[in-house]
């Protein structure tokens, strides 16, 4: 995307759609699945990554809700650990990256565990752009990428996972409130079911501590609920991540991919926060930045050797 001439898609939803005159009850729905797919309010977030997803899903509306569906087998763990065995990665685990530091010699990289230090030629940065301000860059990022990188994004995604009673099978849900989106997870053989909720700090009043503020949203689109559980990730609040994935102000989705991506000494920068393709932010995302950071940094490599 940051290689074509696309910057009048970073506009937000409200203008995007204006010359459409839409009614309220369809703006109510195309906002709400904005909202859920974004974290964040629709009048603020760029209508670029919107764009790029509807090209991603074949240009049809189902797409943003029929990818829903597709889990793997045995979950992303089983993935994950798959990935960790058939490579010949070293995985340290509880080391946070406290610095990053280039000569003309190599990269230095250090860790808040006591005196491990890890030297190479060349490194590749996967965290995600809102926790890059808690690591020490020396020398200092291209002016543009530090700029990007130390202004936190929007995307503020909320996404409970409620074990709930007296509800129909099979439900799915969509608008702008308090809870944008939910859907059937599991149907359980006792008869109740497992719903995934989407929402976004900053849109309506909801507590994922609290029982009774997820029974209230929920009941806005099933008045006999009952909520018997629910658990959460607290992306927000974790130093690690700050936020849930990349989600740009508008005005600025253009300008972030092209800085996070200029060339930057012995530095790759990978991840779905920053990669350009139509699948930002997706799993696809991740595999289309890891081949494009792998050429990088095969390349750089091999010349450096000559």
């Amino acid at each position: 995307m940051a290689n074509q001439p696309i910057i009048d898609f970073d506009v937000s939803a409200e203008d995007f759609f204006a010359p459409l005159n839409l009614p309220q009850s369809t703006k109510d729905i195309i906002f709400g699945i904005i909202a859920a797919y974004t974290g964040a309010d629709p009048s603020r977030s760029s209508m670029l990554s919107i764009v790029a997803k509807v090209a991603a899903f074949g240009h049809s509306p189902y797409g943003f809700v029929g990818a829903l569906t597709e889990r793997f087998v045995g979950g992303a763990t089983r993935l994950l650990k798959g990935m960790i065995d058939g490579s010949k990665l070293e995985v340290r685990l509880d080391h946070r990256v406290v610095s990053v530091n280039r000569t003309p010699d190599g990269v230095t990289v250090r860790t808040d565990e006591e005196g491990f230090v890890l030297k190479a030629s060349e490194c590749i940065i996967a965290v995600p752009t809102n926790a890059l301000k808690h690591v020490d860059f020396t020398p200092d990022l291209s002016l543009g990428r530090m700029k990007r990188s130390h202004s936190r994004h929007i995307g503020r995604l909320l996404k409970p996972i409620i074990h709930i009673s007296n509800i129909p099978a099979g439900v799915f849900a969509l608008r702008i409130s308090d809870l944008q989106m939910v859907c059937t997870a599991y149907e359980l053989a006792d008869g109740s079911s497992v719903l995934c909720g989407f929402g976004s700090d900053g849109i309506g009043d909801l507590d994922l501590d609290n029982r009774e503020s997820v029974e209230r949203a929920l009941r806005k689109y099933f008045p006999e609920v009952e909520v018997l559980s629910i658990c959460h990730p607290d992306w927000l609040s974790d130093p690690l991540f700050n936020g849930t994935h990349c989600v740009n102000r508008l005005g600025e989705a253009y300008e972030f991919l092209a800085a996070m991506n200029e060339p930057e000494d012995r530095l790759v920068f990978a991840g779905t926060d920053v990669d350009t393709s139509i699948w930002r932010s997706w799993m696809e995302a991740a595999l289309n930045s890891a081949r494009d950071v792998v050429g990088v940094t095969s390349g750089n490599l091999a010349r450096r050797s000559q």
